[in-house]
């Protein structure tokens, strides 16, 4: 179904959407767009389009008559997600104001000619209470990723949120990856609520595959891919990981990189995010910070240098790519002792094939640093990534007792292995 062809959306909307770039719906479109007005909880995976269907209709409702004051709230997990969203408001000309966590209480003002508040729970609850009347008149409240603002301990900020907009006045959404059952419990208090359910789905355009690849040549084939494709994300399972192969990849490749983690200052995490936006060629370093809820552009590739510690990661990660119709690849690094995690994987998604890639054509890549020049930030991500593998989710599978740690020596460019007490008993430990 076509933009063109919903009767309830005004034709000034529908040619912005034309304008830029958007013709045909997706399906959690169609399945909420066509009667908006009503409390739902969408369950949608990555990628599948869901921001338009809340901020479409809280735009229309704006362009209906001359309002004033704020009309929607929209509630995010993360800072990104927030400027984002604010992003998609400002194509229609709404005056939107975005409030996240890092600014100042100064900035607590809302303008007067804002109509939608955009925020993180925490910043939210506290323009919310200074603001009682302001928000009296919400027409619009939506918890977007509400899976992942109620995971994150931000209920009880929700509730104070909700608990000062009048439930009678408002059309409350969810838009979540999983319907928990404290999504459910939430929307059952905000009110009668229907549900849409749309299945993970990897866009038909995406092909996901592993190579099977231990210690360095993770590095070997990482540079390969760089040098072959112009738009790229590597997951990484920690934030050290990131800022250790971010010095590794800018100093022996000679190449601008990019890294985006949860542990970056808040200006530097914005900054980064909006060059990225923008550009026409990037490699970015990143943690599952990035997994979801972002909108990076026309990515071509997405790598899983390490294994996530959700395995729904391995579909919001491979999100990123294949996008709006284009083609795209997602590729799983895969060690030795991580083979029965791809039988895991294949229980999990029954209609997922995750296919083997033969890559032994890679060159070596040969160029190193001096060991002491990283020893500290390779420490720190050696044992940041033990610790991590120690304490994932299917640790039954993934056994850190059955790691390498010669090959993890050469991945992350060590002499010697870092003292650590999970090491003490190993019989191949070397100091």
């Amino acid at each position: 179904m076509k933009f063109e062809e919903l009767k309830n959306i005004r034709k000034e909307i529908k040619e912005v959407l034309e304008t830029n770039g958007y013709s045909n719906m997706t399906d959690v479109q169609e399945k909420t767009l066509t009667n908006y007005n009503i409390d739902l909880i969408v369950q949608a995976p990555t990628g599948s389009g869901k921001t338009l269907c809340y901020t479409l209709p809280i735009v229309n409702m704006l362009h209906m008559q001359n309002i004033s004051g704020i009309k929607a709230v929209v509630l995010v997990p993360t800072r990104e997600l927030a400027l984002q969203i604010t992003s998609v408001f400002d194509q229609f000309d709404i005056k939107s104001e975005t409030f996240i966590g890092g600014t100042s209480d100064s900035e607590s003002i809302i303008k007067e000619e804002t109509n939608v508040l955009i925020g993180t729970p925490g910043r939210m609850w506290q323009i919310v209470k200074n603001n009682v009347k302001a928000v009296n008149g919400v027409k619009w409240l939506v918890l977007d990723e509400a899976d992942k603002l109620l995971s994150q301990g931000f209920e009880g900020q929700i509730q104070n949120i909700l608990g000062q907009i009048p439930k009678k006045k408002r059309t409350t959404q969810f838009y979540t990856a999983t319907v928990t059952e404290s999504v459910r419990k939430l929307g059952i208090q905000s009110g009668n609520y229907r549900e849409v359910i749309l299945e993970e789905a990897i866009p038909e355009k995406l092909s996901i595959s592993y190579v099977m690849a231990s210690g360095h040549r993770k590095i070997d084939l990482c540079v390969y891919f760089m040098k072959n494709n112009d738009r790229m994300i590597v997951f990484y399972a920690t934030c050290a990981e990131v800022d250790y192969f971010y010095v590794f990849f800018s100093e022996t490749l000679g190449q601008v990189v990019y890294k985006l983690h949860g542990k970056m200052n808040q200006k530097e995490r914005n900054e980064i995010f909006l060059k990225l936006k923008e550009m026409e060629n990037y490699v970015l370093l990143t943690t599952d910070l990035s997994a979801r809820g972002f909108d990076f552009k026309d990515v071509d590739l997405v790598i899983h240098f390490d294994i996530p510690k959700d395995h729904a990661n391995i579909l919001h990660r491979s999100g990123r790519s294949g996008r709006n119709g284009r083609t795209g690849k997602s590729i799983l690094f895969v060690m030795e002792n991580e083979r029965n995690y791809l039988n895991y994987i294949g229980l999990k998604y029954t209609n997922l094939i995750v296919s083997e890639c033969k890559m032994d054509q890679v060159a070596l890549f040969e160029e190193k640093l001096e060991p002491r020049k990283m020893i500290e930030l390779s420490a720190k991500a050696f044992v940041s990534y033990m610790r991590s593998y120690k304490e994932h989710i299917v640790n039954y599978i993934l056994n850190y007792k059955e790691l390498d740690l010669e090959e993890l020596k050469a991945l992350f460019g060590l002499e010697w292995i870092p003292r650590m007490t999970e090491f003490k008993k190993r019989p191949n430990y070397k100091k």
